[in-house]
């Protein structure tokens, strides 16, 4: 997966949760050019290696960009894209995008 990611969308983090930690996914996210932000997994015998602070960030916000995509998916069409052709399932996916936006906007004026 990782592979086929770095194909397509030039990216420098491989975020991933406890279930990806081993050498093997680590070594093949150095391997691409990325840096592996994995949590580690408690149930593992050896000592796991620190985040650094900058990767302890972007393990944080990980969650919100699951969150972001959850939403995409499952209220602004992310998961019934009619379309084959991917400049037009872009222009779909960019359509929720856009919706989430003003969502999020209007939220924000309304706490404000």
């Amino acid at each position: 997966m990782m592979k086929k990611a770095s194909d397509r969308v030039p990216h420098v983090h491989d975020l991933a949760d406890a279930a990806y930690d081993s050498g093997t996914v680590v070594a093949s996210s150095v391997m691409e050019g990325n840096v592996p932000v994995i949590d580690s997994n408690r149930r593992k015998a050896d000592e796991a290696p620190k985040m650094t602070a900058a990767e302890r960030k972007a393990y944080k916000d990980r969650g919100n960009d699951e969150r972001f995509f959850a939403h995409l998916i499952d209220a602004h069409g992310g998961r019934h894209v009619r379309v084959r052709e991917p400049r037009k399932v872009w222009q779909h996916l960019m359509y929720g995008v856009l919706v989430i936006a003003v969502e999020q906007t209007m939220r924000s004026l309304m706490l404000c």
